[in-house]
């Protein structure tokens, strides 16, 4: 009987010396807090403000119920007007509830002057030059120390979302701590790692709403792995039930912080079901079992829905979806098409940059050897974690594989696991459907994530076997090794993303929000031009770095500036590169300074040097000769600036030889039909004329059913100036693995077509038995999201 008791009572046989070292000071566990707190810190005080992942979007929530104390309602419509904080108002208001309590006091009147949003920001986008990767533009004057308004408002957020995050550390360390009592440095380890991936940092530092749903989900969690065990750290509270009741309440917190803390409630009902088999073994009483265990689910159910409940009704009531998602997909939009499992492979360097550190509006990566090296070290923890569960089915008894068998301890590592799994397969059913190929939107299991890597790397170090007349003395110095090392692998990953993490915040994010330097007097002496485009800004010099470029690669130019007076409203800069008639081959629109400068508080005089880098689209046809113009404009209503010659831009005088692929781009529509190129009669046709599109296509599988290639001519305001949608010379149900196909199309141009420029636009569709068009989805790069067409060039309509 006491051994029955001892093994479902959670306290476990351990090694005399892991008791103690549990004994000892917890001044590694505060060390690494403390590390946390201040790294996390830095990060909230120096990266300029709405550059932290969708924070431009996340804080207007708090500030929204600051003010008002009233949730915003959600369009339903796609492409609806919606306010500034876009689809975050679908999500649970907790976290921002929190926010507002805290800032409710400050008068952040001054929010659309300080959240001043870059329109030209390439937000998920890494350009070759660096530009445009700020979300926002700052005005030194408005943002620096002392704080006031909405940036102190800001600030104070951040600060509560950096102690969330040590508090999400603390519970990591805890929870491992329970799930593996003989290992305390597991427990560190794992903390460790947590705290210092550089993404998590980032995350931490910033107003998210992912700040309180980690701790939450974490605390969740470690009730449920102490309930399992036996609630014997339960035994202080005055009421046998109060531990489902904290349960529940900490669910309900979760399901008000993020949809995902609903998937709390499965492993919930688990922990109830486990201790009815725990009482069922005891007493073999299955009505008292059962009786035990629907009180025990009510009362984590009342104290969650009591919480909650109200806001799953609310959407219904609005929305008609207790989730609300309708209202998040129509704000947020989804993809063109749905991914399979095999495009969210193809996105999973996207997924893993996003789980380890992409910073900003995901555009400031590490560099690509730190993902290469942080990649293979998931990979071998990986393998190793997958190593440990085969070890474990092999070694251990068939009677103890079935859960009806399992001690309390193997039990609440089954649920502990269960937690990463649902996450990763709600993620998966989520990202099929949403742009969301970030490893940060699995969070919400981030101790077990780390742990798995902590005990993957470690399972490398094997325990080797022992002779039955092995001295005692040996066999404790090789147990001693073994520890050691393991702890070295663990802690040493846990040293490298440290290391990664305080190099990227001088090193990599705040240059990026560096404006370019002020020229010297003599360097802005020493320029050849003076253009100036109205009163705004003044051209000094250029320089074209590029002589000849095919499709796919890049054009780069040096433009030298001076501002010549502030501006009532923001001006843009735009750089074209055009083609045969006149046509955009590529384009780049920014503020100045790469993005970071606005002409309302541009000093007069302040002269700076910027470069360019702009891609060649990979399809644009060829060969052509390629100029460049730059011009001003305003950036509300498009207005653009005059030079002194009356003119609207500037064009600079060196050609750029465009010349064809070296080797042609596969653009692949579906799995069995693939573009390998294109030709063109003509760049410039007149309204009645013909334009002849010939097409190469090949044979990458059998395809079952006959598709139409759609070949069209549309404007920017999808205006129709010809079309040809018809099957091609051969159907492709009748299409042979490596066959290839010429497709000869005439556009016949509309008498009444628009003189201008038009995109030449190629898709391939079929017919369902509905009438529902069905499309290829189209790729041409690794791991792109698929769309339903493209854009090969565009021809100019004279």
């Amino acid at each position: 009987m006491g051994a029955h008791r001892r093994a479902h009572s959670g306290v476990l046989p351990q090694p005399e010396a892991s008791r103690m070292k549990l004994k000892k000071p917890r001044w590694a566990l505060y060390a690494l807090l403390i590390a946390f707190t201040l790294l996390s810190g830095a990060y909230s005080v120096t990266v300029p403000l709405f550059e932290m992942s969708d924070e431009l979007w996340h804080y207007p929530m708090v500030e929204v119920l600051a003010r008002t104390w009233e949730i915003p309602v959600q369009p339903l419509e796609p492409g609806a007007p919606v306010g500034p904080w876009r689809q975050e108002a679908s999500q649970p208001p907790l976290y921002y509830a929190l926010g507002a309590a805290l800032t409710a006091w400050i008068d952040t009147s001054d929010l659309p002057t300080v959240r001043h949003l870059n329109p030209h920001a390439a937000a998920g986008v890494i350009m070759p030059d660096g530009s445009n990767a700020n979300l926002a533009v700052h005005n030194p004057a408005i943002e620096r120390f002392p704080w006031q308004g909405t940036v102190l408002a800001v600030h104070l957020v951040r600060l509560f979302s950096v102690l969330l995050g040590t508090w999400a550390v603390y519970l990591t360390w805890a929870l491992v701590r329970e799930l593996y009592p003989a290992a305390p440095w597991l427990a560190l380890a794992a903390a460790a790692i947590h705290a210092f991936t550089p993404m998590v940092v980032f995350i931490h530092a910033s107003v998210n709403n992912d700040n309180l749903i980690v701790p939450l989900c974490s605390l969740a969690l470690l009730y449920m792995v102490r309930l399992v065990k036996g609630a014997t750290h339960f035994r202080k509270c005055v009421a046998p039930h109060a531990p489902y009741l904290w349960l529940g309440l900490t669910i309900g917190l979760a399901m008000l912080t993020k949809a995902s803390g609903l998937a709390l409630l499965p492993l919930a009902a688990a922990t109830v079901a486990w201790q009815a088999k725990q009482r069922l073994d005891a007493t073999g009483d299955w009505g008292r079992a059962l009786l035990h265990a629907l009180r025990e689910m009510a009362l984590i159910l009342l104290p969650a829905l009591a919480v909650s409940g109200w806001w799953f009704y609310r959407n219904f009531q609005l929305y008609g979806d207790w989730l609300g998602l309708n209202a998040f997909y129509a704000v947020l939009g989804t993809r063109d098409v749905p991914a399979d499992l095999a495009q969210l492979w193809a996105e999973r360097f996207a997924f893993a940059a996003g789980y380890w550190g992409n910073f900003g509006g995901l555009n400031v990566p590490l560099p690509a050897w730190a993902y290469t090296l942080l990649n293979i070290c998931a990979i071998v923890a990986l393998a190793g974690g997958a190593l440990r569960l085969v070890l474990w089915l092999t070694t251990t008894p068939l009677r103890q594989l079935n859960p009806w068998g399992w001690d309390t301890l193997t039990a609440a590592h089954a649920l502990a696991w269960a937690w990463p799994a649902g996450v990763f397969v709600s993620w998966i059913r989520w990202a099929t459907e949403t742009w969301s190929s970030q490893g940060r939107l699995i969070f919400s299991a981030l101790p077990m994530w780390s742990l798995l890597l902590a005990l993957g790397l470690t399972a490398w170090v094997f325990d080797s076997p022992d002779t039955p007349d092995t001295p005692a003395l040996l066999v404790n110095i090789k147990h001693r090794v073994r520890e050691r090392a393991r702890q070295g692998v663990a802690f040493t990953f846990a040293a490298l993303l440290f290391a990664l993490s305080v190099i990227a915040l001088p090193a990599i994010i705040l240059p990026t929000y560096a404006p370019p330097p002020r020229l010297t007097p003599e360097a802005q002496a020493a320029t050849r031009l003076t253009t100036p485009f109205g009163a705004t800004l003044q051209l000094l010099d250029y320089h074209i770095a590029t002589q000849t470029a095919a499709p796919g690669e890049t054009v780069s130019l040096t433009l030298t500036w001076e501002a010549l007076a502030p501006t009532a409203t923001d001006h843009s800069i735009f750089v074209h590169v055009y083609g045969a008639g006149e046509r955009i081959i590529a384009q780049r629109d920014s503020f100045p300074g790469r993005g970071l400068l606005s002409t309302t508080w541009l000093e007069p005089g302040y002269a700076w040097e910027e470069t360019y880098t702009i891609a060649i689209p990979p399809m644009a046809y060829a060969p052509d000769t390629l100029m460049v113009r730059v011009g001003v404009y305003e950036t509300a209503t498009g207005a653009r600036l005059t030079v002194p010659n009356g003119g609207e831009w500037v064009e600079l005088g060196q050609a750029i030889a465009l010349a064809p692929r070296r080797e042609p781009l596969p653009v692949r529509f579906g799995k069995g039909m693939e573009l390998r190129g294109y030709e063109l009669s003509a760049v410039r046709v007149a309204p009645g004329e013909t334009l002849t599109v010939t097409l190469h296509w090949d044979a990458q599988a059998t395809i079952a059913e006959d598709y139409t290639i759609s070949v069209q001519l549309l404007d920017a305001h999808w205006n129709k100036a010809a079309q040809s949608d018809v099957w091609p010379p051969a159907p492709t149900s009748a299409w042979v693995r490596g066959q290839r196909v010429e497709d000869v199309r005439a556009l016949a141009i509309a008498a009444d077509a628009v003189p201008g420029v038009y995109d030449l636009r190629l898709a391939v569709y079929r017919q369902d038995a509905s009438g529902q068009l069905l499309h290829l989805p189209v790729v041409w790069e690794p791991g792109q999201m698929p769309s339903e067409a493209i854009v090969l060039t565009r021809v100019r309509i004279e």
